[in-house]
């Protein structure tokens, strides 16, 4: 990862102090304020790049506890940022900026159309909530968001033209491509683009403590 990352477990909370269930891995600002839970770490949702779920098996229980508790992580606010850039311009790629990353990672589990499957009969409803990134390695592959690199939001233009996700050999499915070829290499690289594009959105702890009225009276 690049240098701007640092890696701790725990948990993620945001402006309404609400925390998220335990989360294995979570990839966040360096330089972010964090609370220290004895064993666990407590971040801010503004300051975490990734948040992962690491199962041995991508079935049943353990494949449901995650996909909730990651689109419970994909929904919190990431209001009080320090910069108006948020991440992208008009030069750059359209990204997630307003959202934390997500992954799911499995070491065995359901197939890729089996997951999927599975997938949407869990979030139905809160389909946008789904993960960023699905990995598994037997069976070997890697579902990636069809709307990768192409959020469009306020002052963020959507992506043009194929993004490289796009140019891999690929299958479409229910709201992910299927890739099956250099899977770890493409999930390495999404976690740096999300860190590339957000390093500089450090969360001011100053925004957490007044409210937008009281600083523009200051």
């Amino acid at each position: 990862m690049p240098p701007y990352c640092e890696i701790t477990s725990g948990f993620i909370c945001d402006q309404e102090n609400e925390p998220t269930g335990q989360v294995d891995i979570i990839l966040f600002h360096p330089l972010s304020f964090r609370v220290n839970i004895g064993a666990s770490d407590c971040c801010l949702s503004e300051s975490v790049f990734t948040a992962l779920e690491i199962k041995s098996r991508l079935t049943e229980a353990h494949f449901n506890s995650s996909v909730v508790n990651l689109a419970k992580i994909r929904a919190l606010p990431r209001v009080h940022l320090s910069t108006r850039l948020r991440g992208a311009t008009e030069g750059s790629e359209a990204y997630h900026f307003n959202t934390i990353g997500t992954v799911l990672f499995g070491y065995k589990g359901y197939t890729a159309f089996k997951c999927v499957e599975v997938l949407w009969s869990l979030l139905n409803g809160a389909w946008d909530q789904r993960p960023e990134v699905v990995y598994s390695l037997a069976p070997a592959y890697i579902l990636v968001r069809d709307d990768y690199l192409k959020y469009e939001a306020p002052g963020i233009l959507q992506g043009s033209g194929l993004t490289w996700i796009e140019r891999l050999v690929h299958e479409k499915m229910e709201g992910y491509r299927l890739i099956r070829d250099n899977c770890l290499l493409i999930l390495t690289t999404m976690l740096t683009k999300r860190i590339q594009c957000n390093y500089h959105l450090l969360p001011n702890l100053y925004n957490y403590i007044i409210t937008e009225g009281e600083a523009e009276e200051g």
